[in-house]
C-alpha cells in the first residue's frame, strides 16, 4: 500500500489523476501477488509478472484496433493460462494478470505511441512495487539471484505430468475457449459497458479444482452484488474527492490483506472489497460513466454464468468419456 498511496498522492498534487491511476493499477496488480514464491524468491515472481504486465498491456492496446485478432489474443490467453494454472498455481497467478492486462487493455486501443505510453506507466507502478515491498516489508523473499530460475521453467514436462488429467484438461480448454468466444461476442452485441469485467471475471472463476470453481462463481456474484449497494450508498455522501480516494484506500488494503490467506469461504468479502475497491478508484478519477456498479454486476453476472458452464459441460463430458466403454477388440 505505500507505493500505491504516493503514487496516487503525486497524481493529485500534480493534477494527473488518470495517468497516477494507471501506474497505480501496476503496483495494484504487484500488491495481491507480495505473498507468492517461485523457488522461494518472492522477487522472481513480481519481476516476472511486471514484465507480464508490460508486454500484455501494449499487445492489448494494438489489439484492441483490431476485433478479431483482440479476440484471438483472449481465446489463446485463456487456452495457455488453464493448462499453466494446472501445472503451477503461482504460475498460474503470473499469466492471469497478463492475460487481465491484455484484456483490459484491448478496451483502450491506441496507436503504437499510445500503447507504449500504457506500458510503461504500468512498468513505472510495478518497479515502485517492488521496491516498496523490498523496503517496507522485510520478511518478503527477495533472493535476486533465483531470477535466473526462470529458465528453469520446463512448460513441456510441466505438460507432460498432466497426462493422467489429459480428458479433463481437453475439455477444459476446450469448454474455456468455446466460453470466452460467447462472452466477447455478447459484450459486443449487447455494448456491456467495462465489458472486461466479464472476461475477467470468467477467468478468474476457472480454477483447477472442479468444488472450487463451482463455489467461486456464486461467491463473486454475490460479493459484487453488495459491494455495489454498499458503493453506490456511499458515494450518495462521500460528493469530496479526497473521500473518494480515501475509501478507495481503505478497501484495497482490506482485498490485499485478505487476499494472502483466501478460502472459498471467505471469496464473497473478498469480492465484496474489490468491487468497492474498483468504484471508488473509477469514481475518483472521473472516470464514471453512467451506473458503474450496475455496469460490474452485469459484466460480473455474464463472465460467472459462463464460467459456470464451463466448469458444468466439461465435468459432464470427462464423466461420461471416463464411464464409456473400451471398445472390445
Amino acid at each position: 500500500m505505500p507505493a500505491i498511496i504516493i503514487i496516487i498522492a503525486v497524481g493529485f498534487y500534480l493534477n494527473k489523476q488518470a495517468p497516477a491511476m494507471l501506474i497505480a493499477s501496476g503496483a495494484l496488480s504487484l500488491a495481491f501477488g507480495a505473498n507468492k514464491t517461485w523457488r522461494d524468491s518472492s522477487f522472481v515472481v513480481l519481476f516476472t509478472t511486471a514484465l507480464g504486465l508490460m508486454a500484455a498491456s501494449f499487445l492489448g492496446s494494438l489489439a484492441g484496433n483490431f476485433p478479431l485478432l483482440y479476440l484471438a489474443g483472449a481465446l489463446l490467453a485463456t487456452g495457455l493460462y488453464i493448462v499453466i494454472l494446472d501445472i503451477n498455481a503461482n504460475l498460474g497467478w503470473i499469466f492471469l494478470q497478463s492475460a487481465i492486462a491484455f484484456m483490459v487493455s484491448g478496451f483502450f486501443p491506441g496507436k503504437l505511441e499510445a500503447a507504449t505510453t500504457r506500458a510503461t506507466l504500468l512498468g513505472c507502478g510495478c518497479i515502485l512495487q517492488i521496491f516498496s515491498l523490498g523496503l517496507f516489508f522485510s520478511g518478503l523473499r527477495f533472493n535476486f539471484r533465483e531470477v535466473t530460475s526462470l529458465r528453469k521453467i520446463k512448460f513441456y514436462e510441466g505438460v507432460k505430468q498432466l497426462n493422467q488429467q489429459y480428458i479433463h484438461l481437453r475439455w477444459s480448454i476446450f469448454f474455456g475457449v468455446i466460453a470466452m468466444c460467447l462472452t466477447i461476442t455478447l459484450d459486443h452485441h449487447f455494448n456491456i459497458q467495462h465489458s472486461y469485467w466479464a472476461e475477467m471475471t470468467l477467468l478468474i472463476c476457472l480454477r483447477s479444482d472442479y468444488h472450487e470453481s463451482l463455489l467461486r462463481v456464486p461467491a463473486r456474484i454475490i460479493g459484487t452484488l453488495v459491494g455495489v449497494l454498499a458503493a453506490g450508498t456511499l458515494s450518495t455522501y462521500l460528493h469530496d474527492d479526497l473521500l473518494i480516494i480515501l475509501a478507495f484506500f481503505l478497501s484495497a488494503g482490506i482485498a490485499i490483506f485478505m487476499s494472502y490467506s483466501l478460502t472459498s469461504k471467505t471469496y464473497a468479502f473478498f469480492a465484496f472489497f474489490i468491487t468497492m475497491m474498483i468504484i471508488f478508484m473509477l469514481s475518483g478519477i472521473g472516470l464514471v460513466q453512467g451506473n458503474i456498479g450496475v455496469q460490474r454486476l452485469e459484466a460480473t453476472t455474464l463472465g460467472g454464468i459462463f464460467a459456470l458452464l464451463t466448469v458444468f459441460m466439461t465435468r459432464l463430458v470427462t464423466y461420461i468419456h471416463i464411464k464409456k466403454p473400451e471398445p472390445s477388440v
